[in-house]
């Protein structure tokens, strides 16, 4: 360390030492992190704006839709299997039953199939590919919704 340097270490310990940081404004409060240094001031203002005013950047209301109306679908889905899974509980499940559940679960897989699209869309307009979203898997959303109903004191 050079010779400022020392000097400034030394005033900061002798400041802190004589209690000169103790009382700053903010304390104890946690840290606005949603600024960025490194942001466009331009961008970084609007997207104030549009929060201050309980929105925001549009990318970021669509992926904040698309996942409430997936977990929206998911628990139909769980809720139709749940039932079509008491009724099969209790013997062979009633054609009826059956029969709703292969509405549900191909309801299910149109509304899939209507997110993917939006996800390529969403995909499409965030700023950086680390904000991307991944596809959902239809299939694998299913086996989720036995394996966690099947888990279930009934």
């Amino acid at each position: 360390m050079d010779k400022w340097g020392k000097l400034v270490e030394e005033r900061l310990q002798a400041a802190f030492a004589a209690g000169d940081f103790s009382n700053l404004p903010g304390k104890g409060k946690p840290l606005d992190l949603d600024e960025d240094p490194l942001a466009d001031p331009a961008l970084w203002m609007a997207r104030r704006v549009l929060r201050n005013s309980g929105m925001d950047l549009p990318w970021v209301e669509e992926r904040r839709r698309i996942e409430e109306t997936l977990a929206q679908a998911t628990k139909q889905l769980a809720r139709a299997w749940l039932v079509y899974a008491e009724n099969r509980s209790e013997g062979q499940p009633s054609p009826a039953a059956a029969a709703r559940w292969q509405v549900a679960l191909a309801a299910f897989r149109e509304q899939v199939s209507a997110l993917n699209r939006r996800i390529r869309t969403y995909n499409l307009t965030v700023p950086h590919v680390r904000l991307q979203r991944c596809l959902i898997e239809a299939e694998r959303e299913v086996a989720r919704a036995r394996q966690n109903n099947a888990s279930r004191p009934r």
